[in-house]
């Protein structure tokens, strides 16, 4: 797949499931952002670290419950909208539907076919700054061995609460890394070869192929 998030590979495990999957939850007491981070990142390496023998109840339940997770936690209309940025001004209601409906379901069945994969990897969280603008930024470093990433969490305050708008992962920004790589497809075979090529894409890992690993290459 294109580079659905820069993953920190190095680590040997899925960064991304982990943390990025940061929901927006009403709180009688709004949580500092740092204590939001946690809080929801504790919650999807839980299921992450079920270890269910594959083709059982079980398993299902654990691909199940993780889908449940991505669906209800990211604001992928948000997402979409800022990766386009002046493509999404221009595009048609259906045409920004489909594509919203079509990056959730990629970003989903990425992070299913690497849904066996070890979270144990421990998280320290270094600093919480809190901007002007009502933005925060949560600092922090994942750590597996004497392997560090270090990971930017940008959030913006929404419903009593906080949701994730980027990450920066080894100073490579997830949403700089969607628009860079939608703008050079849109660029080469316009919105329409966009969403064909996110198509193709969905049969191929819908089919069992593993999403790829970080490249070079930005075509799907």
């Amino acid at each position: 797949m294109w580079n659905t998030l820069p993953i920190a590979r190095k680590l040997g495990f899925l960064v991304v499931p982990g943390l990025l999957f940061l929901s927006v939850r009403t709180m009688a007491k709004p949580l500092t952002p740092t204590a939001f981070v946690k809080k929801e990142t504790r919650k999807v390496r839980t299921i992450l670290k079920r270890r269910p023998r594959k083709n059982t109840r079980a398993y299902q339940r654990k691909k199940d419950d993780l889908r449940n997770e991505v669906d209800s936690l990211i604001d992928f209309k948000l997402l979409a909208k800022r990766s386009l940025r002046d493509f999404w001004d221009k595009l048609k209601e259906d045409k920004r539907d489909k594509f919203v409906r079509l990056l959730k379901d990629l970003v989903q069945e990425s992070y299913m076919s690497r849904i066996d994969e070890n979270p144990n990897f421990k998280m320290i969280y270094k600093e919480e700054k809190k901007l002007s603008s009502g933005k925060a930024i949560v600092r922090s470093v994942a750590k597996k061995g004497k392997t560090e990433v270090e990971i930017a969490f940008k959030l913006i305050p929404k419903d009593n609460s906080w949701i994730v708008y980027d990450m920066v992962i080894d100073d490579v920004s997830v949403e700089r890394n969607y628009r860079r790589q939608f703008k050079k497809i849109i660029n080469k075979h316009g919105f329409d070869g966009l969403l064909e090529k996110m198509e193709n894409k969905l049969k191929e890992l819908r089919n069992g192929k593993k999403a790829a690993k970080p490249g070079k290459g930005d075509d799907l």
